[in-house]
């Protein structure tokens, strides 16, 4: 891998390559590796831990919300992510917006409540990349 571009979050960071593809790795408690999931498991009865990304991993799977008004909406998953390219990236303490190459749409990953970058009353942390239904030029 050739690195492109570099992001990073409080405790996560983003890579993409110089073909656009896009990487993770750090924290994953608030969902912003983009893997679908926060990590949570429990150590024991009463305490909870978080399976964190050592390594670099490629993201390939995305997701199209169907109903942004319900909360409970799980989406599509965008087919063929793994020939989705990105051309830039940029991170906040707990969520990374990524811009497609080709088409300019933007993905967002991770905690919404946080990102201050949708506009409706989201408050749910998303684990899965998402892109918007309000961000969308068509």
């Amino acid at each position: 891998m050739k690195l492109g571009r570099v992001a990073c979050g409080e405790m996560f960071t983003v890579v993409l390559d110089t073909a656009g593809k896009l990487y993770t790795c750090g924290l994953a408690e608030f969902g912003q590796l983009g893997n679908g999931e926060n990590g949570e498991y429990f150590v024991t009865a009463s305490k909870l831990a978080y399976r964190n990304s050592s390594k670099f991993q490629r993201r390939t799977k995305f997701v199209k919300k169907t109903d942004r008004d319900k909360p409970e909406a799980v989406g599509l998953e965008i087919p063929n992510g793994e020939n989705i390219r990105f051309a830039s990236v940029a991170c906040g303490k707990n969520h990374a917006v990524v811009i497609e190459a080709e088409r300019g749409e933007r993905a967002k990953r991770s905690e919404a409540k946080r990102a201050s970058l949708d506009e409706d009353e989201n408050t749910r942390d998303e684990t899965t990349p998402a892109t918007p239904a309000n961000w969308l030029q068509t």
